[in-house]
């Protein structure tokens, strides 16, 4: 199911954890796999926005004790530029997935 939606890496990641059983949460004909805590519908979610931020989107959700309102955006050039450094890097070392790290130390392709 997960491969048939493009998710080809999380398909990857269920097959290395060696459990019998894991759990899928479905929202019309799309099935996924998240972490965290979950609200019993997306009817629950009313506060958020999404923004432009850099060159992608940024989804702003609400305070923990102010639940009607979202976080304000502050721009933080060098914590962006880490992240744009980090995929750089995971990319030449072709490790952008969990899947593609555990792969390589099963055959024994990574120092510890």
């Amino acid at each position: 199911m997960l491969v048939k939606q493009g998710l080809e890496e999380k398909a990857e990641l269920f097959e290395q954890q060696g459990c019998l059983f894991s759990f899928l949460y479905h929202l019309e004909d799309y099935a996924n796999y998240f972490f965290g805590h979950h609200v019993p519908s997306t009817g629950y979610l009313t506060t958020f926005n999404i923004s432009p931020y850099y060159d992608g989107i940024l989804l702003q959700v609400p305070k923990p004790k102010q639940f009607n309102e979202v976080h304000e955006i502050k721009k933080q050039d060098k914590l962006f530029g880490i992240f744009k450094e980090h995929k750089k890097r995971v990319d030449i070392l072709d490790i952008p997935t969990l899947s593609n790290l555990n792969y390589y130390v099963s055959k024994g392709k990574a120092e510890i």
